[in-house]
């Protein structure tokens, strides 16, 4: 993230201790937190979140960040996340078996990550390897 932030000249403060991001051009807030314990998810209103590699976390832990979704400033109140396929699991079975309304699933081979491929062209091929 901070990476992303520097590259692109957004002023921001990053807060250590809190770890949290300040927006230095807007009021908003960026929380990191793990969702190991999603217990202590609870509190904060959100405009949005992401989620990686979600096939790792519990459904609670979504669930509990879905229903913080409710920042009464927020434009658009958006949840995302992203992941490597692992079976028939919760994710599976939210996203991409029987998603519910308002749920979409994009998915991408991966050869079509541009990304990694612009870092290091042979990635799949030394993994074939």
């Amino acid at each position: 993230m901070l990476e992303i932030l520097e590259a692109s000249g957004l002023p921001y403060e990053m807060n250590k201790a809190q770890n949290t991001i300040l927006m230095g051009d807007t009021p908003s807030r960026i929380i990191f937190r793990a969702l190991e314990d999603f217990e202590r998810l609870r509190g904060p209103n959100l405009a949005w979140f992401g989620v990686d590699e979600m096939t790792y976390t519990k459904e609670e832990a979504w669930l509990r960040l879905e229903g913080r979704l409710r920042d009464p400033k927020a434009k658009q109140l958006c949840g995302f996340g992203v992941w490597t396929p692992k079976g028939y699991d919760w994710v599976y079975k939210k996203f991409v078996h029987n998603p519910a309304e308002g749920y979409e699933c994009v998915q991408a081979k991966p050869g079509e990550n541009r990304h990694l491929l612009g870092a290091v062209p042979d990635f799949y091929t030394r993994l074939e390897r």
